[in-house]
């Protein structure tokens, strides 16, 4: 992995951006070397796609020879994340330890490893020159309540 994907995994998350249950997006980054070149935030009961796709709001071309997938299938607050095999992967869990990801094994539509991400946790993992990064953060779109903007937080 690049330097600046890096520091983006091992990254506090900014207090603001903390992902909450029921208020969480699944934010997607896309480098490219070490720079960004893409991203995207989903909420809800989605799938994600990249490579290939003309309606694919993730404009990535993959590595010569790799066919389209299914990068994300996201379920609320938990996201089943596919990362292909051959890729160097690291995965943030919430108490800061980075290791190898571990997930079921699977062999289409691509060879891969499909890895459960969910609140507080980080994945990033690279193929060639590009390199994804993917965590859920706050949900700014999320209306709140009256009661909800100017109650204390300590209550």
């Amino acid at each position: 992995m690049s330097d600046r994907p890096l520091d983006t995994l091992l990254a506090r998350p900014f207090p603001s951006e903390r992902p909450e249950p029921g208020r969480s997006t699944l934010e997607v980054q896309v480098y490219w070397r070490h720079d960004y070149l893409d991203g995207l935030e989903s909420a809800g009961r989605r799938r994600i796609s990249v490579g290939g796709l003309r309606n694919n709001p993730l404009r990535v071309e993959l590595p010569e020879g790799m066919a389209p997938f299914t990068l994300a299938e996201i379920r609320g607050d938990r996201a089943r994340i596919r990362v292909p095999e051959g890729a160097v992967a690291g995965f943030k869990h919430e108490d800061g330890r980075v290791e190898p990801p571990v997930g079921q094994a699977v062999s289409r539509p691509i060879p891969s490893t499909l890895v459960e991400l969910g609140l507080g946790q980080r994945l990033a993992f690279s193929l060639a020159d590009l390199t994804f990064v993917l965590q859920f953060v706050r949900d700014h779109g999320t209306k709140q309540s009256l009661w909800e903007r100017i109650r204390p937080k300590d209550l």
